[in-house]
């Protein structure tokens, strides 16, 4: 159960420390306008790679059968990671840094998207007492130590969590047999399975636009905590998924 779930949390984790602690950009702002381009580029092309890749793979291929995307995808975070952190306030460029995050927000993709492979192939069941409080653990966990530890070590620790996340998933599957992915519905079940899922994303997406569309009109200087409320705010979200479970 804790490989099962620490996986997939560490990459959530990776994601809330590069995005929401401004201590890992040294001499540039976190709502820099740099820094809210490769934001948004990378919301963008994770959104776009999750949703086209498993259209490419259609039914019957799976990432999972190349075991070296596990790594390679992890690494790929790892060095985009550390590029959008110490390279972007450095060169005070874009391009450089959009590169960098369109490169890795498609292996995280990947990375998410093997765990989902891995997860399918296990029939089991998930409940919130376990899932939630492990998450918010790890994601508080991740937060705290990048706003404590000093730079450039707060970036190397955030850059060393897809790997880790990446050695758990190449640890579970080479311990685990062939993997079994279970029959598919009929075509029916699944359309109106899908419709359900759709309208879901379609509601939690113009919600999520809303709210960060109300924030984007605030003036920075308006914030109670400056950059740091998206801190707080990550935080804060950390410690309710704990409480929940």
């Amino acid at each position: 159960a804790l490989t099962l779930y620490v996986g997939i949390a560490l990459s959530l984790g990776w994601f809330y420390c590069i995005w929401f602690v401004p201590e890992v950009f040294q001499g540039i702002e976190l709502l820099d306008w740099n820094i809210t381009v490769l934001w948004l580029t990378s919301l963008g092309v994770s959104a776009a790679a999750m949703f086209l890749i498993p259209l490419a793979l259609r039914e019957k291929r799976h990432l999972i059968a190349h075991r070296s995307l596990v790594w390679i995808s992890g690494i790929t975070m790892s060095v985009g990671s550390l590029i959008v952190m110490m390279g972007t306030p450095i060169m005070r460029g874009i391009w450089s840094g959009v590169i960098a995050t369109v490169l890795m927000s498609v292996a995280s993709a990947v990375l998410w998207i093997l765990w989902g492979e891995y997860y399918t192939t296990l029939r089991v069941s998930y409940f919130v007492e376990q899932v939630a409080p492990t998450v918010g653990s790890v994601v508080l966990g991740s937060i705290v130590l990048a706003i404590v530890l000093p730079a450039p070590v707060n970036c190397i620790f955030i850059a060393s969590l897809p790997i880790l996340s990446s050695w758990l998933l190449f640890s579970v599957l080479r311990k685990s047999p062939k993997p079994d992915f279970p029959p598919l519905l009929p075509k029916p079940e699944r359309t109106v399975s899908m419709r359900s899922i759709l309208i879901v994303c379609g509601i939690a997406a113009g919600a999520s636009s809303a709210c960060y569309f109300t924030v984007a009109i605030i003036p920075v200087w308006d914030l109670t905590w400056d950059s740091t409320s998206f801190t707080y705010g990550a935080i804060v979200g950390s410690i309710v998924l704990i409480l929940i479970g």
